[in-house]
């Protein structure tokens, strides 16, 4: 047999075949039945049962489809998306495009504020910030925020569908449209949420919630009683770890603070120990050694020994680190910390 006349076996996002196809065409033609338009109540069937997307977001697909934004959606407008866009799809290939624009090939941030904003209107745990849309802005782009900071292994603002294949997305996307926003601990509870805004904004005394805001290298350095020290904080202001958002010298947006606040909180996640080994790799070569850490920590030591609290030593601290993770050249990389977090 000729090579080119061998038939395609392996379809890694799915494939169609005559089943499937009469299924979805019969299901079409009833739902639809003799109305030739469909409005967003009608619509329901299909983003609840034909595609098992939580009904809670019926909109978004809803306004996917219905571009001209007329309130109605026709069999025409409806099957020419569906071919496009879900036809032959892996279930986590349909969830991805569901979120994506159909301009694009991956999810950019904006994508998730349609389904944050059903949350918002839908959710009855979120129905006190009906009443204050600055909160919900900013709610908005801390959830989405958070989502990109885990998934985004690139840090470019684009989440690929190998790395949508790798997240939780879709079961935490289904979880919060059925229940309470704070049993949710990923990226959408409120409780977290409020937490953040209310460290940055108290580092800020001048802080007007209605206008975007930055906090100066003097402000952020007070953070958690001054507990990072100089060194550190001229690191992250001199962009080393990260190019900061503000276009200000020496300031700092809500973005910028929320990724180290994230780095700050769990360093056992690969964003986190990437983060912080640019940090303390002063030389850039991918290697941290002793010295590297002891230029830190002496800084550390002289504040411990301004108060009563016992002084553990560097050299004590390294030995942890070597039975920790062994080097025989004492040098470590980030694979190192990464493997071991």
């Amino acid at each position: 047999m000729k090579l080119s006349k061998i038939p395609k076996f392996y379809f890694p996002e799915g494939s169609v075949n005559k089943d499937t196809m009469e299924y979805e065409n019969n299901y079409i033609n009833e739902v639809f039945g003799k109305k030739d338009e469909l409005t967003i109540d009608e619509f329901l069937p299909f983003t609840r049962d034909f595609y098992q997307f939580p009904p809670l977001y019926n909109r978004v697909l809803f306004n996917k489809i219905d571009t001209a934004k007329s309130g109605k959606i026709s069999k025409t407008q409806f099957t020419t998306f569906h071919n496009d866009n879900f036809r032959g799809m892996s279930s986590v290939k349909r969830y991805f495009n569901f979120i994506k624009s159909p301009q694009r090939k991956e999810i950019i941030p904006e994508d998730f504020k349609p389904f944050i904003d059903c949350l918002l209107d839908f959710n009855k745990s979120l129905d006190f910030l009906k009443a204050h849309p600055t909160y919900q802005k900013k709610y908005s782009e801390v959830v989405i925020f958070r989502i990109f900071y885990k998934n985004d292994t690139n840090d470019d603002g684009k989440l690929s569908l190998r790395e949508f294949k790798k997240s939780n997305l879709i079961d935490i996307l289904a979880k919060v449209a059925d229940n309470d926003i704070n049993n949710i601990r990923e990226y959408f509870s409120y409780e977290h949420f409020y937490v953040i805004y209310c460290i940055f904004y108290e580092l800020n005394n001048d802080h007007d919630p209605e206008v975007e805001t930055c906090i100066t290298r003097e402000q952020f350095a007070k953070y958690n009683s001054h507990a990072l020290g100089d060194k550190v904080v001229d690191r992250i202001f001199n962009e080393v770890p990260r190019k900061l958002k503000s276009k200000e010298k020496n300031k700092m947006t809500f973005e910028d603070f929320l990724y180290y606040l994230l780095c700050e909180e769990d360093k056992t996640n690969t964003t986190s120990i990437k983060y912080w080994f640019t940090i303390l790799d002063l030389d850039d070569n991918g290697i941290v050694t002793p010295s590297e850490m002891e230029y830190f920590y002496e800084e550390q030591m002289k504040r411990i020994q301004s108060t009563d609290i016992e002084v553990i030593k560097f050299s004590d601290v390294l030995c942890q680190l070597c039975d920790l993770i062994p080097k025989e050249k004492q040098q470590w990389t980030i694979k190192d910390f990464i493997d071991h977090p």
